[in-house]
């Protein structure tokens, strides 16, 4: 069976990878496809439906290969949060449309090419398709839209992004906050960005956190008084736009020439390790799973496994927030 599904989706192992880990990723690809397929019929499917089939066809996976279990189970060997995953993924990048309690395939005829010959479609035909990740890969080449088109992202660079951002005559900008209650990030911390909170302000444009009334601010000190804005847009969920609050930190973090960082390990001649220091905008996390399998664990959101063809477009994407190569 993983022979055929191989040919099928077009995946290789890379050199020296274990049973287990070309086992867990094929089984992702396939059970992204199945769910898919099983939407793509005129009336569309229940989400209870495909919960219940897709449920059945990991089980059956797993209790055929056993060792890919740690691939898709998170809490309890529950296989319902792997379903919902690829679910939640597909609906935020326009793959599947739900409506009410039904899931439909998307019937827009578009693609983007990640690739030197390699295009993330839409449009595709089950039997003639590559898989990458979650992302179905055919040789389309019509309807192209760029990747942020894609994504509904600007195309601002970091720079002009931070510019943007703490443009004092854009915000409602005020001066009586009651700082002790204030914690600032800290650009220049060599932290997690997580633990880059400090009780006074480092750098002249930065984010406050009121950690008793738990409302973020934009902070600019004008001409050394500092002045706040409040910042309501910090969403944390499954939509596409959700956590585009951490794409300020990782420009702030650039602005002040101290960017996350991330690595390559190379593979083989085809494959590579790409290794982020922190977790992305929903965005860009995405896409990665529309171009990436997430190293031993559909839940790993910093290690991927990568074709080196799709370096060049990911390593623009992310330096474009202010991630960079190290």
């Amino acid at each position: 069976m993983i022979e055929t599904m191989q040919k099928d989706m077009s995946i290789e192992p890379y050199d020296g990878e274990i049973d287990s880990s070309f086992i867990g990723r094929l089984l992702y690809s396939s059970l992204g496809l199945w769910s898919l397929v099983l939407s793509s019929s005129d009336g569309g499917i229940t989400k209870v439906a495909q919960t219940k089939i897709l449920e059945n066809v990991i089980a059956k996976y797993l209790n055929r290969y056993p060792n890919a279990m740690k691939y898709f189970v998170k809490d309890e060997n529950d296989l319902k949060e792997i379903i919902h995953h690829i679910r939640y993924t597909y609906e935020a990048m326009g793959y599947l449309l739900p409506e009410k309690e039904r899931e439909y395939l998307t019937d827009i005829n578009r693609a983007v090419k990640v690739g030197t010959s390699s295009y993330l479609s839409y449009k595709f035909n089950p039997n003639q398709i590559t898989m990458n990740g979650l992302g179905i890969y055919c040789g389309k080449k019509e309807n192209l839209l760029s990747v942020n088109e894609l994504l509904i992202r600007d195309s601002l660079s970091y720079t002009e992004y931070v510019d943007k951002f703490f443009d004092i005559t854009e915000g409602d900008y005020i001066y009586n906050i009651e700082v002790d209650n204030l914690l600032f990030f800290n650009p220049r911390s060599e932290h997690s960005l997580s633990k880059s909170w400090e009780n006074r302000s480092n750098t002249p444009l930065t984010i406050a956190y009121d950690k008793v009334n738990k409302i973020y601010y934009a902070v600019i000190d004008n001409q050394n008084e500092k002045i706040y804005a409040k910042l309501s847009n910090y969403d944390a969920g499954n939509e596409l736009t959700d956590y585009e609050y951490r794409r300020v930190y990782f420009a702030l973090k650039s602005y002040y020439n101290n960017p996350v960082i991330y690595t390559l390990e190379e593979l083989d001649s085809k494959h590579c390790l790409l290794k982020i220091n922190s977790h992305l905008p929903n965005r860009e996390y995405y896409f990665l799973l529309m171009s990436a399998w997430p190293d031993g664990s559909a839940y790993n959101k910093t290690s991927y496994i990568v074709k080196k063809d799709f370096i060049e477009i990911i390593s623009k994407l992310l330096g474009n927030m202010g991630i960079f190569g190290g």
